[in-house]
């Protein structure tokens, strides 16, 4: 999944969750590392944050979720950009995340029901990832499963879950 994990990290939110994606000024998050509430997902759970880098002008977290004994399934990145004016980055990573994927004929298709653009990307190795904004922040979930996921096909088969995990995140932004 290393690789998968780098293109992720190379591509790299108010106090109700019902605003989340409407509302551009996110300083923090209510805890590092939410629950991920997707049926597919149940039974993993995160570690503290892997990574966490909290300054002035930027907080990101890493977090990885597993099961004991087993390598992480899932990897998510939020990143909050914490320099005023700086809304458009956010949706930038996720436009370039699918223009990249495109150029290299990836499996990419649009999530549904956000407020910015949302798309799942499957890399080829059979890790997949879906990634979003919302004003100034940007969360992306990177997903290995045992039975790997190169179609796009197989992509739209874990749209729901991805799309849950991405609000998870999207609803954890303050």
């Amino acid at each position: 999944m290393s690789a998968a994990l780098a293109i992720m990290l190379l591509a790299a939110c108010g106090d109700d969750a019902a605003s989340a994606e409407g509302d551009s000024a996110w300083k923090s998050l209510a805890v590092d590392c939410p629950a991920l509430t997707a049926p597919a997902f149940a039974g993993l759970s995160a570690g503290p944050a892997s990574e966490k880098i909290d300054k002035a002008e930027v907080l990101s977290t890493v977090c990885a979720y597993g099961t004991p004994g087993q390598g992480p399934a899932v990897v998510t990145q939020v990143q909050i950009d914490r320099v005023e004016g700086v809304v458009d980055s956010a949706t930038d990573r996720v436009r370039n995340s699918r223009t990249y994927a495109e150029g290299k004929e990836s499996p990419v298709i649009t999530l549904e029901g956000f407020e910015s653009e949302a798309v799942a990307i499957a890399d080829g190795t059979g890790a997949f990832e879906a990634s979003t904004s919302s004003g100034n922040g940007y969360v992306s979930v990177l997903v290995q499963l045992e039975q790997p996921v190169i179609t796009e096909a197989e992509l739209t088969a874990q749209s729901e879950a991805l799309a849950q995990s991405l609000r998870d995140h999207l609803s954890n932004l303050r």
